[in-house]
């Protein structure tokens, strides 16, 4: 009996020498030594029950070290974690599995796209001018920084795939892209700009072709055009006309139409009058062979097109026509073409092809030519005479003023 009894007291005191961790660390967990936990990854508390939700940078957080901050934190610090299922649920304005992405408002209600800042960089457009290897342009004629354009100098801050808002097609505006663009027009009361200069009409000017001297030319082009509503629009491929043939000739596609050397001209203005929604209602379109220089040496002929903005809905300052003469001549491509100085499924004359478009940017004449100008009349929301109903995208003109874009003046004033 006595030998029972110490057996048993034995056993009471070995007891609490054996670890016993709550809840057997749910499974989620090695019961170590003090009976603690340690709990395997994404699993948390005394009992290894909890959740850990995921992390990402944190929105805002205190610097910890030289220009250290925005460290990870769970729901990146602006959300609070459910510990049984392990998603955030997020603050309003964050949204992602971490709430590491600012939610666009109202998911620009279906008239854009929500986009992050890096997004907005990689699709910025510029070219070098010709002229000037040092001044980029972008397509509305802004100088533009080239290190964004060649990805040198592009956003890469923390934020850079964090803060995003709306980029609304066209027709659209307003942050949640919920406020519908009214048309456009020039002011009727104004008639000089602001250096006491008659309005003038914009003008650019397209050079196209390959200088080719030997064969005649070959190959088709397209135009490229945004509006002043954002929308971007393509015309279809139009042929390239042989220069020489025309040489030191000139035409008119709006006028006489009779000489051969009409024709090309009045191919480019229909392709422009072609593309929908009233964009060019009007265009005039000037030909003529002229000469270009290849290198010091050499000068070839090449064709160039004069594009004069003549209707009201392309008033003012216009962004600048974008020329693609490399073609797309394979199944998906919309439009399907053959591109300049293309014979035989090869390139030819690669140095020499080129369509270059020429415009007055920011009072600076780089064009060389004296036809170029930019439009200095307005284009102005309501044409600056009516009050736009952003709801329906309707003008609701002053007294006095009638039309779509209330361009039209009624009374004298």
């Amino acid at each position: 009996m006595k030998v029972i009894q110490v057996v048993l007291l034995a056993l009471t005191l070995l007891k609490p020498s054996i670890a016993q961790c709550p809840n057997k660390c749910s499974g989620h967990g090695v019961c170590g030594a003090h009976s603690r936990c340690t709990c395997y990854a994404n699993w948390q508390g005394h009992d290894c029950s909890e959740r850990v939700c995921t992390y990402a940078r944190a929105w805002v957080d205190v610097a910890y070290d030289n220009n250290k901050a925005h460290d990870y934190a769970e729901c990146s610090g602006r959300g609070i974690c459910d510990r049984k299922s392990g998603e955030c649920k997020c603050f309003d304005g964050y949204t992602g599995d971490a709430c590491r992405r600012i939610a666009c408002p109202n998911d620009c209600s279906g008239h854009g796209t929500c986009e992050t800042t890096a997004e907005y960089g990689d699709k910025s457009e510029a070219t070098p001018h010709e002229s000037t290897s040092d001044e980029w342009y972008n397509p509305k004629g802004v100088a533009t920084d080239p290190g964004v354009i060649l990805g040198l100098n592009k956003y890469k801050m923390w934020d850079a795939h964090k803060t995003r808002s709306c980029k609304c097609d066209g027709g659209w505006t307003g942050f949640a892209c919920d406020k519908r663009m009214c048309p456009k027009g020039d002011d009727p009361l104004t008639t000089e700009s602001a250096d006491g200069v008659t309005e003038k009409y914009e003008v650019q000017s397209i050079i196209v072709g390959d200088g080719d001297d030997a064969n005649k030319a070959d190959g088709f082009f397209t135009l490229s055009f945004t509006d002043a509503y954002g929308n971007d629009w393509t015309t279809r491929p139009i042929r390239v006309a042989d220069p020489n043939e025309f040489a030191a000739r000139e035409g008119n596609a709006n006028t006489d139409v009779t000489k051969p050397q009409d024709v090309t001209a009045l191919e480019v203005r229909a392709a422009l009058m072609e593309i929908p929604n009233h964009v060019f209602d009007d265009v005039e379109v000037n030909w003529q062979s002229v000469q270009e220089n290849i290198d010091s040496s050499n000068q070839k002929y090449f064709n160039e097109y004069t594009v004069t903005f003549i209707s009201p809905a392309t008033s003012g300052k216009q962004s600048l026509l974008r020329c693609n003469f490399k073609g797309c001549d394979f199944d998906g491509c919309q439009p399907r073409f053959t591109g300049i100085g293309q014979l035989n499924n090869g390139i030819t004359n690669a140095d020499n092809r080129k369509c270059v478009v020429r415009g007055y940017i920011e009072s600076i004449h780089i064009s060389g030519s004296t036809k170029v100008n930019s439009g200095t009349a307005e284009n102005a929301e309501c044409s600056n005479r009516g009050i736009c109903n952003t709801d329906d995208g309707v003008c609701e003109c002053f007294e006095g003023y009638t039309g779509e874009s209330c361009s039209i003046q009624t009374i004298l004033v």
